[in-house]
């Protein structure tokens, strides 16, 4: 593959170096002018059109960017550099990331139209000359940068207009989880996770809340996912006695990351009951453009040294015990209450396609846990689950999509899950 080679522009730079720097620069910008502010090398602003009714494929479903991170030098500020697309000379989106929570951004996200079969890491290093993949540089901001205006792609947000929900959604699909005022409100505690199947790229959850009348697709998409008392799209449990142990409706929240291409996010989970065992759990949310799959880390506290199992479950839409409302919690028992079976599934991953009452096609919904036992039916759900001790990560990813959004065949959704499954490992 062809490399080109890119540099600082550090004090010491000669005066022919400079020329040829500030000239570089000029046409970036007069490029980015050209092409209108916003617009970028991997895509313009979200499109509100409707995907093709006629793709056939997860590779024809598949997002058409997706979010990588810019290799800095090991003493470089993110908020220093930028990333071009080299073919085009066009300045990619891109937010400074805070990976590790020390309230410093350490990584450069930018948005990447790249396939796997191409890199999507632009590296750079300490010394003055840098050599990058073809298709990206990394390129140190000069004095007078200007960056394109952001378009935000992913959205987060406590919701307490409708009972204190919090919400977020990307340019694929969108969820909610339900908060405390749920309970007295309406008498429902759940800490199941809800789902909107979208059609539009656009982000419209705060359309969806202002509207109220979410439950019909007026053209964009609709919340069509009947959670209840369930744990809807990947709500956890903890298994004890021959039962699953489900927490309530989440009680605080903190945003860590607000786009414009990632939102990360924190939910806490007062203790509860666990067989005479008080567990709280501490959940970390991060949401990325392009993706059908949130990833979610679950952390949890309880007293003593015994491992924990916990599960992750997808609610079965056949499920004939389910509760809309009730203020106590409902621990579901640890055996199949139905011979259905998930769509498919293998090792720590079970995609199903669920049918929508009326026209409103079917829901696709996914579910990842890396290292988990194999898929088990339990009562009114399928579960993944594997043992962690007190404090120690639970990672899984729960993903979705719609038959008429972005996935009209099982098959093409079940080979996206089946990927992405294989690209956690």
């Amino acid at each position: 593959m062809k490399h080109l080679r890119f540099y600082h522009t550090p004090r010491s730079i000669s005066v022919c170096f400079a020329v040829a720097a500030f000239a570089a620069a000029a046409f970036l910008f007069a490029a980015a002018s050209r092409l209108g502010l916003g617009q970028t090398a991997a895509a313009a602003a979200p499109s509100h059109e409707k995907p093709a009714a006629n793709a056939a494929s997860a590779r024809a479903a598949a997002p058409r960017w997706r979010v990588a991170v810019a290799a800095l030098p090991a003493d470089a500020s993110p908020d220093d550099y930028f990333v071009r697309d080299v073919r085009s000379s066009r300045i990619l989106e891109s937010q400074p990331y805070d990976s590790d929570g020390d309230g410093k951004p350490d990584q450069l996200l930018f948005l990447s139209t790249a396939t796997p079969a191409t890199p999507t890491t632009p590296t750079a290093t300490t010394a003055t000359a840098h050599t990058v993949p073809s298709e990206y540089a990394v390129v140190r901001k000069p004095a007078d940068f200007r960056a394109p205006a952001p378009v935000k792609r992913v959205h987060a947000r406590f919701a307490p207009e409708r009972m204190d929900d919090f919400l977020w959604e990307n340019d694929r699909i969108a969820h909610r989880v339900y908060g405390p005022a749920l309970v007295t409100g309406e008498g429902t505690l759940s800490s199941g996770i809800d789902v909107f199947v979208k059609s539009t790229n656009a982000l419209v959850m705060d359309k969806f809340y202002k509207r109220g009348d979410y439950h019909r697709d007026h053209g964009e998409g609709l919340d069509c996912y009947d959670v209840g008392q369930s744990r809807g799209l990947g709500g956890t449990a903890i298994f004890h006695g021959g039962k699953w142990y489900p927490s309530g409706n989440f009680v605080t929240w903190r945003v860590l990351a607000a786009g414009p291409l990632r939102v990360e996010f924190e939910l806490t989970y007062a203790a509860w009951d666990v067989g005479g065992r008080k567990v709280s759990e501490v959940k970390r949310f991060t949401v990325d453009a392009g993706s059908d799959f949130t990833k979610v880390v679950s952390r949890f506290t309880t007293t003593g040294d015994a491992p924990l199992l916990v599960g992750a479950a997808v609610l079965r839409t056949d499920w004939k015990g389910r509760r809309k409302h009730a203020t106590r919690a409902y621990a579901l028992a640890d055996k199949a209450d139905s011979p259905a079976a998930p769509a498919a599934s293998g090792d720590g991953w079970l995609a199903d396609w669920q049918p929508n009452r009326g026209q409103n096609g079917a829901t696709a919904v996914g579910l990842v846990v890396p290292g988990a036992l194999a898929a088990k039916a339990v009562e009114g759900h399928w579960i993944l689950s594997r043992s962690v001790r007190s404090g120690e990560p639970f990672t899984y990813y729960i993903g979705a999509g719609w038959s008429k959004g972005w996935y009209p065949q099982k098959a093409g959704w079940i080979a996206a899950v089946k990927a992405f499954a294989q690209e956690t490992r």
